[in-house]
């Protein structure tokens, strides 16, 4: 099958970038989906969210021993599945600070500062995107908010539409799906490599039905599979750190050094709090509730579990917020609610590389949480803040949980260094007609929940690649 673009990862940001291309009638798109076309009505109840993990639309990934989190090996999951990740998360929308973006331009980046990519969130929302506050919090939420209204405490705000919890194959591909010819989508279609033949990208090897198959693009692929599995996608195809290829006998097409590095993830440490009343928000909600729900829209089944946050400075001088706190009003034993402290910033840096070249075979993920001392130093100010607030609630229970928000990003960094893997246009360094466009290329990790800077980059990108 030869096509225009061929589009790898139907995920937030293949979403949105199948969508935008098909928008030009003249271009045939095809978009490939690693997972199944539906991921169930589960997946659209926002408390259900955390009921997908480690399940069939869940590629089911774990780190490495994680040396500074007293070896623990941590889930990580990832959507396998149109919506990708969409199907997997609590539906919180952040954008994160001006300051993270005027970063990324610092960093030799032009056009993409804040006065760049702003206008680019708008676009997903015009486009779409649901956006509503909570439409119910719960009453161990509405404590949290009053007690930490001196740290800035404010109901999160949600991708959700009259309480349901769209995927982003939802928004944005339903319509192109039934009225654009143009666009195909695949799915159970799983890319082992991309083509590589006299310097340029000519299309993909996938696994389909349990049979090899090849698609060719005229013009261009667009690696959207995300931050685990783009570098590991450019890796089986012979692009990446020549050394570690060698080792698993891929034959090197470009040493490029940078692929795989730079992963970057919020980590965070929960501390629970006990009460006797009210009562929690419930795992499983009763038949009343889910009456409630289905007339209305509200109650325990729209709740994303986390229903409050706060973002803080860890000192007055630090340029934009570096810690938040989320609230969530349950805790793992017992009635209570718990707050987590996030890691916004991280100085920590960690790593992928490939087990082997089968593509059955997930990659080995490193992210040294907390190996750097500023960010435990940091991480402890925010505890500290969180304990305040919550000591005034309920009652502290001894043990701290550290865990990682599924955040990753950075790994096919963008810049012009010599660890770069993308231009500015989202280019891999040299090889012609091959682009990245999802989180992997984020040179920093913005300051809050990934989902809406992924889809604000995938518009950008998609006008790149239309340009």
């Amino acid at each position: 099958m030869v096509t225009d673009y061929i589009v790898v990862g139907g995920g937030a940001a293949g979403s949105v970038v199948a969508a935008r291309l098909s928008e030009l009638r003249q271009l045939n798109v095809l978009l490939l989906e690693a997972g199944p076309l539906d991921p169930g009505p589960d997946a659209r109840i926002p408390l259900f969210w955390r009921h997908q993990l480690d399940g069939p639309l869940d590629w089911g990934f774990q780190t490495e021993e994680e040396p500074h989190l007293d070896k623990k090996r941590l889930a990580y999951p990832r959507g396998k599945v149109l919506g990708g990740s969409t199907a997997l998360y609590a539906g919180i929308y952040s954008r994160g600070d001006r300051y993270d973006y005027d970063a990324w331009r610092e960093l030799g980046n032009a056009g993409w500062g804040w006065d760049y990519v702003s206008p680019y969130f708008e676009k997903s929302l015009k486009g779409g995107l649901p956006l509503e506050p909570l439409r119910l919090l719960h009453p161990l939420t509405q404590m949290f908010l009053q007690h930490g209204a001196n740290e800035g405490a404010r109901p999160v705000e949600v991708m959700q539409r009259k309480g349901s919890k769209p995927t982003a194959a939802d928004v944005f591909l339903a319509k192109p799906l039934k009225s654009t010819p143009n666009l195909t989508v695949l799915g159970n279609t799983n890319v082992v490599r991309v083509l590589i033949e006299d310097g340029r990208a000519r299309g993909v090897e996938v696994i389909r039905d349990g049979k090899l198959e090849v698609f060719r693009a005229k013009f261009e692929v667009v690696l959207c599979a995300g931050a685990i599995q783009t570098p590991a996608i450019l890796m089986r195809s012979g692009i990446g750190p020549a050394s570690h290829l060698e080792s698993l006998g891929i034959p090197v097409s470009l040493d490029l050094p940078g692929v795989g590095e730079n992963l970057q993830d919020h980590v965070r440490c929960g501390v629970e709090f006990s009460v006797d009343a009210p009562p929690q928000l419930p795992t499983h909600p009763g038949l009343l509730d889910q009456i409630r729900y289905k007339l209305t829209g509200t109650g325990p089944l729209s709740s994303p579990v986390v229903e409050a946050h706060a973002m803080l400075k860890s000192f007055p001088e630090a340029p934009a917020p570096d810690l938040q706190l989320n609230f969530v009003p349950r805790r793992s034993e017992g009635n209570g609610f718990a707050i987590w402290t996030t890691l916004l910033r991280p100085f920590s840096r960690g790593y992928l590389r490939l087990r082997s070249a089968d593509p059955n075979e997930g990659p080995t993920i490193r992210l040294n949480l907390l190996e750097e001392p500023e960010d435990r130093l940091t991480l402890d100010r925010g505890i500290t803040r969180a304990r305040a607030i919550g000591e005034k609630m309920g009652r502290m229970e001894v043990q701290l949980h550290y865990d990682v928000m599924w955040h990753g990003c950075g790994t096919c960094r963008m810049g012009n260094d010599s660890m770069a893997v993308v231009d500015t246009d989202l280019k891999v360094h040299y090889v012609n007609g091959l682009r990245v466009v999802d989180a992997s290329v984020f040179p920093l990790i913005p300051s809050g929940n990934t989902a809406a800077p992924t889809l604000m980059l995938a518009e950008r990108g998609a006008d790149l690649i239309r340009c």
